[in-house]
């Protein structure tokens, strides 16, 4: 949901402009995944397992691998610009799955307010 708070003499309340249901907020507000392989538990087969779900859940959402080597810092891993997902509960849950650990980081999209102008109070009304 977004929307704007009012507070009255009966305290806060939230005066909804949109809502959405989760699986299509995921979509619509997710900027960018990224995924931290870490290199003492990544293998080729868990990385071709990983490619299959990629090619799977194809969608919008730019794709970022990071390659975390414990205690030496961490390489970015370039990849296909058109390599896309799309943000869904079940690609999150199979790919974690399959890496053995919590990996998956969400970046999500600066929100822009819906908000539309009231009669009267536009910029420059009197």
């Amino acid at each position: 949901m977004q929307g704007t708070v009012q507070t009255d003499e009966r305290g806060p309340k939230i005066i909804a402009e949109s809502i959405e249901f989760l699986p299509e907020a995921r979509i619509t507000h997710t900027e960018s995944i990224k995924i931290k392989l870490e290199s003492d538990k990544i293998s080729r087969k868990r990385l071709e397992s990983l490619k299959q779900i990629f090619y799977r859940y194809h969608g919008e959402c730019p794709l970022l691998l990071t390659m975390h080597f414990a205690g030496q810092g961490e390489v970015d891993i370039e990849i296909l610009k058109d390599l896309t997902v799309r943000p869904c509960r079940e690609f999150s849950r199979e790919a974690e799955e399959i890496l053995g650990y919590k990996a998956l980081a969400f970046r999500k999209k600066t929100l822009t307010s819906n908000k539309r102008q009231r009669w009267g109070q536009a910029k420059g009304a009197q």
